[in-house]
């Protein structure tokens, strides 16, 4: 078996220990036909060229595992595939006013090695003629960043906020996250005499907002914990609710409450325990009549009841 040329080793050598490797000396020098000495010197070689680029990378033989490995802070290069799958995912969202997409699709694209940058130049060139603006068409990008500032500074702020029927309301917040579901950006704010409930706004709403003061609130709400029980953008109190769910459905019933826990079965399905918001969940269970049907609480049950009877009578 010939050795291996001295470039293909060398490279071979660095992108194992790029990748987080341990290269153990021996299996090395077996693997492509080499001396121990020239091994030695492909190693000398790569620290060489990590010094004279001034790498935060450091090279280094660690006794105890018997190998050679990268230490020190190592940037991960931003790949094709990762361009591709955050690109689908952004168009996907239809989040973003068409220049913003743009523009972060192309921040995304710089992001790669030139090389790369070529051959995903025309990947979406579909994606990006057929986008369209969401029907708000606001720029979301800076309001977005400006409320986080506002939100890691602790500030309350006063915003002017259009509601569904066009009304303008004004309002004085805490707050507390950004986050993005179902095609918008949303803002999760408390209200200062009832810190405990959250309530919401969509950014493409908000009309503009100011600063008032920094506040020193015990922030003792888990936002994410809290998203788990989240649908519709309906807050609510938070309550344990039992019900049938359809077989069918059950993998999608868990994907939206991950801590739902499966209590018992019956002949097409299963019997399944949450905690929810209580306004949120019912939104989520009238569209799913045909699959979902609840069972404890019986309040809850009761106010879906209305809902339909309140359909029923549209349709009538």
């Amino acid at each position: 078996m010939q050795s291996t040329d001295k470039v293909t080793r060398i490279l071979m050598l660095y992108q194992q220990l790029s990748q987080g490797n341990i290269v153990n000396k021996t299996a090395f020098t077996v693997e492509n036909q080499i001396t121990e000495r020239t091994f030695e010197r492909d190693i000398d070689d790569i620290r060489l060229f990590l010094s004279d680029s001034y790498a935060t990378t450091e090279l280094v033989y660690d006794k105890f595992i018997d190998g050679y490995k990268f230490t020190g802070c190592q940037k991960k290069t931003f790949t094709e595939f990762e361009f591709l799958v955050i690109s689908k995912v952004l168009f996907a969202s239809k989040a973003l006013r068409k220049d913003e997409m743009i523009g972060t699709v192309n921040a995304l694209q710089s992001e790669l090695p030139k090389h790369s940058q070529e051959r995903v130049k025309h990947l979406l060139d579909n994606e990006i003629f057929h986008y369209q603006s969401p029907s708000h068409d606001k720029a979301i990008i800076k309001m977005c960043w400006d409320l986080v500032q506002s939100i890691l500074r602790k500030v309350q702020i006063e915003l002017i906020y259009e509601k569904q029927d066009k009304k303008l309301i004004e309002r004085t917040i805490f707050p507390e996250s950004v986050i993005f579901f179902d095609y918008y950006f949303y803002l999760i704010a408390y209200l200062p005499e009832e810190y405990r409930q959250p309530v919401f706004y969509r950014l493409d709403r908000i009309k503009e907002f100011r600063i008032i003061e920094h506040v020193n609130v015990d922030r003792c709400i888990d936002v994410a914990e809290r998203r788990k029980k989240l649908q519709k953008m309906y807050a609510g109190k938070e309550c344990l609710v039992k019900f049938k769910c359809n077989q069918i459905v059950v993998e999608k019933t868990i994907a939206i409450f991950p801590d739902a826990v499966v209590v018992g079965e019956y002949d097409s399905g299963v019997i399944m325990e949450a905690k929810v918001l209580d306004k949120s969940f019912i939104r989520w269970t009238v569209g799913r009549l045909d699959a979902i049907e609840v069972l404890e609480p019986q309040n809850i049950r009761q106010m879906i009841k209305e809902k339909i009877t309140a359909l029923y009578k549209k349709y009538k």
